[in-house]
């Protein structure tokens, strides 16, 4: 059994705070608009959990390598490959499922992925990756009728 580091320990208690957070903000929005229900904070949920352990499982694949010390840089990019693919199988389930799925809100579902690449961004690009997530809500809200499609004309 494979324990993490410490820091790699730290990061992923740092994305469950912003998922979290992300929880929170996206109830108090759709309470804002009126739309909260039972189905949004189980959406929230399902996704922020997801997106986790994506996370986790991409940091115990790098983990488990670099522990390993991998002298051949081919197997050990055909291990990371292997992973990404069960990963995205993963993620791919969740998505369709917390889409299909009645007892969740998909938009509620869709965001905390979004909010996950947020907070694994490090090349200081925070406001435009705040930017573009706001700019998809706006228009899923758009799309669905949930705030007027005046508010796109006013960029």
């Amino acid at each position: 059994m494979h324990h993490l580091s410490k820091d790699v320990r730290a990061e992923l208690r740092y994305v469950l705070l912003g998922e979290v957070v992300c929880i929170a903000l996206v109830c108090v929005v759709f309470a804002l608009l009126h739309r909260l229900d039972y189905t949004v904070p189980l959406g929230a949920v399902w996704g922020s959990f997801f997106a986790l352990l994506n996370l986790y499982l991409l940091a115990r694949r790098v983990q488990r390598i670099s522990d390993a010390g991998e002298a051949d840089q081919a197997s050990a990019q055909k291990q990371l490959k292997a992973s990404y693919l069960g990963r995205i199988m993963i993620m791919a389930f969740a998505i369709v499922v917390g889409v299909i799925v009645p007892w969740f809100h998909y938009i509620a579902v869709l965001v905390p992925f979004l909010v996950l690449n947020i907070f694994m961004n490090e090349n200081g690009n925070l406001l435009v990756m705040v930017t573009n997530v706001l700019i998809v809500a706006l228009y899923i809200f758009c799309s669905q009728n949930l705030v007027d499609e005046q508010i796109m004309n006013y960029g």
